[in-house]
């Protein structure tokens, strides 16, 4: 059985030498309720960090910091959508919306789409413009139905799919593809829409909202060049959730691929990967003894080991646990 590395007992200072900065927001409750204080928090060589970035008078539903840590937008169901600049204090309302939203990756814009009434809005950060690139549905009742959808590398395209309203077992979404420049709309073919799940660097958690069912067999995660990525073999969830369940595997663009954990190698339910060094060095990710017990761990390729784990940082216990990243990456 594998057990992870405590960071801070006798010898992790020469761990942390070899294991790139990880950064992550994370809370905790403010002077005066029902207010919270925002950290970008830094842990590098067995230190702390910290950036208090804002203070929040919501719970958001919804959240995320763009990749180059300059943008962040949160949203709830009560205050709609909100948008911040690090290091600047206020946020702005840019939308009366719940919106599940992903930021590109070239970090200038802010797609999202409704919680209750699906379609899709447009924020473009450097010119300060919103705009609706496909119209909300109006449900009529108070029910969740997003869209799915997500950005390519180039920031320029963006493909979406459209759920069925009801429970219908025989409904196949449409999927679409826009081009946010000229607006321009076409629809996929099933071959193009089944190609998005198989091409190289398209589909990304951290710029996607996909279907659930996409979850039932494999999960990943990219580094910054897009030459490696990270993948967890096995179900996201499920009804008597087993230990073991999950392995993690190291996969190259060129076709190599290694396994990192073997089912064997863990007790953890579930695994998720968060981020991994472009040399391949060093994979992040979230793992879990149930729902609501993660754990912060760092494997390294070579040994094949758990180096480092932590469940929160000092002073603000609330990790936005999908928030991590690698502050640096390796050449």
């Amino acid at each position: 059985m594998l057990y992870a590395t405590n960071p801070f007992v006798e010898g992790a200072t020469m761990l942390q030498d070899r294991i790139p900065p990880i950064g992550f927001i994370a809370s905790r409750p403010a002077w005066r309720e029902p207010y919270w204080d925002e950290y970008l928090v830094r842990f590098d060589n067995g230190q702390w960090h910290f950036r208090k970035i804002f203070v929040i008078g919501i719970i958001s539903m919804y959240a995320q910091l763009s990749r180059d840590r300059r943008w962040y937008y949160i949203s709830s169901m009560r205050d709609g959508t909100l948008l911040g600049r690090v290091g600047q204090p206020k946020m702005r309302k840019v939308d009366s919306r719940l919106l599940n939203a992903r930021f590109s990756p070239n970090n200038r814009y802010l797609l999202g789409t409704h919680h209750f009434g699906g379609g899709l809005v447009l924020f473009d950060l450097q010119r300060g413009t919103k705009r609706e690139l496909v119209p909300e549905i109006e449900m009529g009742e108070l029910s969740y139905y997003f869209y799915h959808f997500g950005w390519y590398p180039d920031s320029r395209y963006i493909w979406y799919s459209v759920p069925s309203k009801y429970v219908d077992p025989d409904y196949v979404e449409p999927f679409y593809q826009i081009d946010i420049r000229t607006g321009r709309r076409w629809h996929l073919s099933a071959q193009e829409a089944q190609a998005l799940r198989a091409a190289w660097g398209v589909i990304e958690e951290r710029y996607a909202v996909f279907p659930w069912s996409w979850y039932e067999e494999s999960r990943w995660v990219y580094s910054r060049d897009r030459q490696v990525r990270l993948r967890v073999v096995g179900p996201l969830w499920q009804p008597d959730p087993q230990p073991g369940s999950h392995k993690l595997v190291l996969e190259w663009r060129n076709g190599r691929s290694e396994v990192l954990l073997e089912r064997d190698d863990h007790n953890w339910t579930d695994i998720k990967p968060i981020d991994v060094t472009s040399n391949g060095r060093w994979a992040l990710c979230v793992a879990y003894y149930s729902w609501n017990n993660p754990v912060v761990i760092i494997v390294d390729a070579r040994t094949k080991r758990v180096e480092l784990s932590f469940s929160e940082a000092p002073g603000v216990p609330y990790i936005h646990w999908y928030s991590l990243w690698f502050e640096e990456v390796e050449k």
